[in-house]
């Protein structure tokens, strides 16, 4: 009873997991500012499995063996053939689990890229935009807001 219980919820994780892999995935791949929608909903993702995690802890307290074989800490061939389900799902869970972590390490370089690409960016808007208005005001033969701030109280 209990390890059906505990089986059903990993195949909950499971399919969660495979939800954040689908959005990593797809993080990869789309424009910058599609990035934050997918960080939050991949939030939301991890709250949904955090709650599934908390129902779990219970069921591996009262089914051992059961929390053994979820945690890979058995031999496969010596489990209960419900213990095996349990295992199986695990293992699942496990998979899919790894293959985010791949994955995530492309997300993070690719965010960090963004990050650089949009920093100098910024760095170039304020070079320009200085450089923009000192062309003006020399060509106007006006004085740049600079030059009247360090002028004084003006000409006497």
């Amino acid at each position: 009873m209990q390890t059906d219980k505990i089986t059903h919820i990993l195949e909950q994780k499971y399919s969660l997991f495979c939800r954040f892999f689908q959005i990593t995935e797809k993080m990869c791949q789309e424009p910058a500012d599609a990035l934050a929608a997918d960080m939050d909903e991949r939030m939301k993702l991890q709250a949904e499995i955090e709650k599934l995690d908390e129902q779990l802890r219970p069921l591996y307290e009262q089914s051992p063996e059961a929390a053994k074989a979820s945690h890979n800490r058995c031999n496969f061939s010596e489990l209960s053939p419900e213990n095996q389900q349990v295992y199986n799902a695990a293992m699942k869970v496990r998979g899919v689990l790894c293959q985010i972590q791949q994955r995530d390490v492309v997300v993070k370089k690719r965010m960090l890229k963004e990050r650089s690409r949009l920093l100098k960016k910024l760095e170039e808007s304020k070079r320009s935009s200085a450089s923009t208005a000192s062309r003006y005001y020399r060509s106007a033969h006006l004085e740049s807001p600079a030059e009247l701030r360090n002028s004084g109280f003006g000409k006497a």
